[in-house]
């Protein structure tokens, strides 16, 4: 695509996290010049590998589910040539807890696969299959009416009224949206869980996989993204911040007029040069920082009225694997872990969403934990806790999420946070990046 002098358009990103990586891909694949900023000596964003010198090496910074629906993110993969499976685990969609529930959805299409699960269902409690039934009516239902222009409510709320029963709220429902939307139920968007329930486990069919990262986060996209960036002349700045943009109006050209407007980057390390679009990709309360000057009210108003949630995430390893016939994924349900992912060879992560920091030291806690649950578990030989304090936006009701444009021109917008179906899951990211490249390949 070419800039204002006829050349290929240049488009500065400003963040490596995986909306802005896909971003990037994105617009080289257009045929832009390409040059990504990234503040941290790591690409990845709040999706990253974190080294370390203990027996646990490089962890994720998050425990990450990807399902078998995450086709932009797949596909994304597969164009930077990663081998979806070397990295990853496919497992059946199935759920386990800890007190007996069972849940398995078989990839059968046109929603039979939910049927199956509903039938085959154990550990549901009273009652247990008719609700499962009368939400499954219930998810297209809000749907169509939220599309409408019906008020968005609370996943409680709604729960309430398709009458399903308080256990089954608490042993299913509520682990689930604090899981998919990392927002508790009774502050979560139902629209937005709705969805979710809609796309991952009614419509799946022959993509009801959950998919559990094999290899550490860094490798599924961000380091063969950056490989691939650099293997195609893009520039690659890490450790390098941005901490201005301004605008460039441009010099006098032939017969008086002036080039379209561009944009100027300004890093901690100095200029980072002129380019004729900007992409910012960072975190939302970054993201209003370089763009205060810049961006309509309405682009503000949404970014600075984006709420936080953290993640816990405590990885440890054991001095021998857990008993035979553990799954993979478990719901836990006497905390303080929600979710408990066993990588084999006695390497684990615990999960806490939403996390509230209620003080104490949550790794000992979660080892406690999972003795009450697996007693005469092996020593814990190594033991780490990762907090993100902002790792995704408060999905709650009716949540006026910005859009890719900012209302400057050659200034724009992506990350999990902008508008669309999904909470902030790794595939919104790549969603985003990938329609933002679009857009800003075009000029439009």
């Amino acid at each position: 695509m070419a800039g204002p002098d006829h050349g290929p358009r240049t488009v500065a990103v400003v963040g490596a996290g995986w909306a802005g990586l896909a971003c990037a891909v994105t617009l080289v694949e257009a045929g832009c010049r390409v040059t990504v900023f990234e503040a941290g000596r790591v690409a990845g964003g709040r999706a990253r590998s974190v080294a370390g010198d203990d027996a646990l090496g490089t962890v994720d910074n998050g425990q990450h589910l990807l399902i078998g629906p995450y086709r932009e993110t797949f596909a994304l993969m597969q164009r930077i040539g990663v081998d979806r499976q070397s990295v990853l685990r496919r497992l059946p969609l199935t759920l386990r807890g800890s007190d007996g529930l069972h849940l398995r959805v078989p990839a059968w299409p046109l929603g039979l696969g939910a049927v199956a699960a509903v039938a085959g269902a154990r550990g549901l409690g009273p009652g247990g299959r008719l609700a499962l039934l009368r939400l499954a009516r219930a998810v297209p239902a809000l749907l169509r009416a939220t599309a409408g222009g019906a008020a968005d409510r609370t996943v409680n709320e709604w729960l309430r009224a398709s009458g399903q029963p308080e256990a089954l709220v608490r042993r299913l429902w509520a682990p689930l949206c604090v899981a998919a939307l990392n927002t508790p139920a009774g502050r979560a968007s139902a629209r937005v869980f709705a969805q979710v329930l809609h796309d991952g486990l009614l419509a799946a069919g022959g993509a009801a996989s959950l998919e559990l990262p094999a290899r550490p986060l860094g490798e599924l996209l961000p380091e063969p993204a950056l490989a691939w960036l650099r293997a195609r002349g893009a520039g690659v700045r890490l450790g390098c911040r941005v901490v201005a943009l301004s605008a460039d109006d441009g010099t006098a050209a032939a017969g008086g007029h002036r080039a379209p407007r561009g944009w100027r980057v300004e890093t901690a390390k100095g200029a980072g040069g002129g380019f004729d679009a900007v992409v910012v990709a960072v975190a939302p309360h970054q993201a209003a920082a370089l763009l205060d000057d810049h961006a309509d009210a309405d682009t503000l108003r949404r970014l600075y009225g984006l709420g936080w949630e953290a993640i816990a995430s405590v990885h440890l390893q054991l001095a021998a694997a857990l008993p035979a016939g553990t799954p993979a994924l478990l719901l836990l349900h006497d905390g303080p872990g929600e979710w408990l992912v066993d990588h084999g060879h006695g390497r684990l992560s615990v999960v806490a969403s939403a996390w509230r920091g209620a003080g104490g030291d949550l790794g000992a806690a979660v080892a406690a934990q999972l003795q009450r649950l697996f007693p005469g578990l092996a020593p814990v030989v190594a033991s780490r806790t990762l907090v993100e304090r902002r790792a995704t936006f408060a999905c709650t009701p009716d949540l006026a999420r910005p859009g890719h444009t900012t209302g400057a021109p050659g200034l724009w917008l992506a990350g999990d946070f902008t508008t669309g179906p999904y909470p902030a899951t790794l595939e919104s990211a790549v969603r985003s990046g990938v329609e933002c490249g679009r857009l800003a390949a075009l000029g439009r």
